[in-house]
């Protein structure tokens, strides 16, 4: 066998070889894909299973209804968080603070001259700071939603539908409530991970002591100030996240009924 016929024996075996092992390799690329895109999708899954248990049927329900007649993005002033609040509660009395307390949660207060108080070395930016840590981790659905109180308005006064900026104590209770929101901002946590605005809930929202209810210990107001005069940090577990995309590709990844558990 001559040398050029040895020559084009061996090129033939190499085209063979790699047209042979290319749909094998396409193969594998294939599986490696889908691997990854169920993995995604998995976890997407996991963390709407999170949610679901982090939070209580009336307080998902209150943050998905508050969302879909607050547009603004800074701030919510619309007066039917009142109505919603009323309708979510299981009572129907509109008892925001027992729906709440539940969740993890911080309460600061202010004095008539809206200076926050910090307590003894700073005791209630400590407690904001633990409530804002990332244990458990954030997830995409994780808010904190900031609720500035305000005075309740006089008998017998009609409210419209929003709450105007005009009103000198509506003006005040959204500054309290971003003072808040700028030391959210500025707070950092092991890993250098920090608040961004688009995990903040901001409301404007009048509410009192319901009958019956009544405030946490640690969540009582201090000497010099008022419920009304109190910011609210809330965790929420359950908000809808930022990126709600669904994958297509999620469909084949389910369990094959052959595989699953009886």
């Amino acid at each position: 066998m001559n040398w050029r016929r040895l020559r084009g024996l061996l090129l033939a075996a190499t085209v063979c070889s790699a047209s042979c092992y290319a749909e094998e390799i396409a193969d594998l690329r294939g599986q490696v894909e889908r691997m990854q895109r169920c993995q995604i999708c998995g976890q997407k899954q996991l963390q709407k299973g999170l949610a679901l248990a982090l939070c209580r049927p009336p307080v998902r329900q209150l943050i998905d209804d508050v969302a879909q007649v607050c547009k603004r993005e800074d701030v919510c002033l619309d007066q039917k968080i009142a109505t919603l609040v009323g309708d979510a509660d299981p009572t129907h009395l509109g008892r925001f603070v027992a729906m709440m307390s539940g969740q993890t949660h911080s309460v600061l207060y202010f004095t008539p001259k809206d200076t926050l108080i910090d307590g003894l070395e700073g005791l209630y930016l400590q407690r904001l700071k633990r409530t804002l840590a990332p244990q458990p981790p954030w997830l995409d659905t994780t808010k904190f939603l900031v609720v500035s109180n305000l005075p309740q308005p006089p008998l017998g006064v009609i409210s419209s539908s929003k709450l105007s900026t005009q009103d000198p104590q509506v003006a005040r209770a959204e500054r309290r409530g971003l003072q808040i929101i700028e030391k959210l901002l500025d707070l950092t946590f092991p890993g250098g991970q920090k608040l961004r605005r688009e995990q903040v809930l901001h409301w404007v929202y009048s509410f009192s002591l319901k009958k019956n209810e009544t405030l946490n210990t640690d969540d009582n107001p201090p000497v010099g100030s008022s419920l009304s005069q109190s910011v609210w940090v809330i965790r929420i577990d359950c908000a809808t996240p930022v990126d709600q995309t669904e994958l297509s590709s999620c469909d084949d990844c389910q369990i094959p009924p052959t595989l699953r558990p009886l």
